[in-house]
């Protein structure tokens, strides 16, 4: 059998994971895109373990499966070290769809998950209660007007795509106004970038589920 290799400009991640799900490969998925590097590890196909740079789990398979650009290798023989997840891919490729509709609408009202998050002084008087849950009042303790939303959601220890979609309700909601953008340090994410203006050239898409998938790739979560 001939090894699993090519690149992401003829071949999108997420077909590569399908023909991972049909084999039941064991092994591991890796997927160079500029000067960095993710690993996806698989058992009977499923995923098991995920990392790119600093991130590991949820928040690193989000950024790999927005990856357009770059090479990628399937090693049968490489295992992961620890297991940190049991996600069978197809579960995995249906919850990237979900989220898709979700980061298109949060990306309307934040643009970055590198602005400032700031309390409103003078937040909306209802006649109506205000409830929060648990989850708002976690990111409201920590909102202090020098915090980017991706420094609260490490220092939550939340998914970053979590702590937007917290944030979008409290911004719409009045209680979170939105600071400056800084300029992202975090050189983890810069192939995402890149993509992300590759893909607003994209006028092509192989397919209405290939354009759904390359729509993902775009926004809020790929200008990190």
């Amino acid at each position: 059998m001939a090894p699993l290799q090519g690149s992401l400009e003829d071949f999108d991640i997420t077909d590569i994971l399908e023909l991972i799900n049909i084999a039941k490969k064991d092994g591991a998925l890796e997927i160079t895109s500029g000067d960095y590097t993710g690993i996806i590890y698989f058992e009977n196909g499923v995923v098991v373990d995920v990392s790119t740079g600093d991130y590991k789990g949820d928040d690193a398979i989000h950024r790999i499966l927005r990856w357009n650009k770059g090479k990628f290798f399937f090693d049968p023989h490489k295992s992961a070290a620890e297991k940190t997840l049991n996600i069978p891919i197809q579960k995995l490729m249906i919850e990237a769809a979900r989220q898709l509709d979700e980061w298109k609408k949060i990306e309307q009202v934040i643009p970055s998950v590198n602005v400032v998050l700031k309390l409103n002084e003078n937040p909306p008087t209802e006649d109506n209660e205000v409830s929060f849950t648990d989850e708002d009042w976690k990111v409201l303790s920590v909102v202090d007007g020098t915090k980017t939303l991706k420094e609260i959601a490490r220092e939550l220890a939340i998914s970053e795509f979590e702590t937007g979609r917290i944030v979008y309700n409290l911004v719409s909601a009045g209680f979170i106004i939105l600071g400056e953008e800084r300029n992202d340090t975090d050189q983890t994410d810069e192939p995402e970038e890149k993509n992300n203006e590759t893909e607003n050239n994209n006028n092509n898409p192989k397919s209405e589920y290939s354009s759904r998938k390359k729509k993902k790739k775009g926004g809020l979560f790929g200008r990190f």
